[in-house]
C-alpha cells in the first residue's frame, strides 16, 4: 500500500496512466452558453460534443494527482497549465470594477470511449428534495443544460494521461452533481 504522504512523482510504473487527474471539490459549473452536455449545434460549431465549463476561480479544493493510488495534492492556475491542461481566460469586464479575470476548464463528457472502458464518464445526479440519485448517460446528460446546479464533485482525467509535451482536453471521469428538486419534476425533461 502506497502512503499518501508519499512523494507525488514516485508512484509505480504500472499506474502512471492515471497520473496528472483532477479531483475538483464544489466544482462551479457554469451556467447557460457555457454548459452543451446535450451536445447541440451551437454557434455554427456542430463539432464540439457534450461538454460543461467549470470556473476554477470559484471551485473549491481543486486537485492534481492519480486516481489508483489516491495521491492527491493541491493545484494552482500555473500547476494546471504546467500539466498542459486547457485553461481559458476571460478578462475582467470594465464595465464593471469589482470584476475580475475569470479561468475556465471545458469538461467533455466521454460515455463510449473506444480505447477503454474504465476511461467512460460516470454521471450521477443526486436530487437534494428527495435523496433520489440517477445516473445519467449520453442521451440524459443534457438535463444538467437547464439544471440549477447546487454543487459538484468531480474527477477529470486528461486527454492524454501520460505525457506533458500536448495541451490536454479534460474529460469527465466520474461526476457527482447535486441539484434543485424543482428542475427534475416531469419525465419529459429527461426524454429529451
Amino acid at each position: 500500500m502506497i502512503n499518501k504522504n508519499n512523494n507525488f512523482n514516485d508512484i509505480p510504473e504500472e499506474m502512471k496512466t492515471y497520473n496528472n487527474c483532477l479531483r475538483i471539490t464544489h466544482a462551479n459549473i457554469m451556467p447557460g452558453r457555457f454548459r452543451n452536455c446535450k451536445g447541440e449545434t451551437r454557434f455554427g460549431n456542430d463539432n464540439e460534443g457534450q461538454y460543461f465549463h467549470i470556473n476554477l476561480m470559484k471551485s473549491d479544493n481543486i486537485e492534481i494527482g492519480n486516481f489508483k493510488t489516491d495521491i492527491w495534492r493541491p493545484a494552482t492556475l500555473d500547476d494546471l497549465r504546467e500539466y498542459g491542461w486547457r485553461i481559458k481566460e476571460l478578462p475582467a469586464n470594465p464595465a464593471y470594477p469589482d470584476s475580475e479575470d475569470t479561468y475556465l476548464l471545458k469538461v467533455k463528457f466521454d460515455f463510449a470511449n473506444p480505447y477503454s472502458k474504465d476511461w467512460n464518464s460516470v454521471v450521477k445526479v443526486y436530487d437534494t428534495g428527495d435523496d433520489t440519485v440517477t445516473e445519467l448517460d449520453s442521451t440524459t446528460v443534457g438535463i444538467l443544460d437547464r439544471a440549477y446546479i447546487e454543487k459538484a464533485n468531480l474527477k477529470i482525467r486528461p486527454t492524454n494521461p501520460n505525457g506533458r509535451d500536448q495541451l490536454r482536453s479534460a474529460y469527465v471521469y466520474e461526476a457527482h452533481i447535486y441539484i434543485r428538486p424543482a428542475f427534475v419534476t416531469s419525465g419529459s425533461d429527461w426524454d429529451e
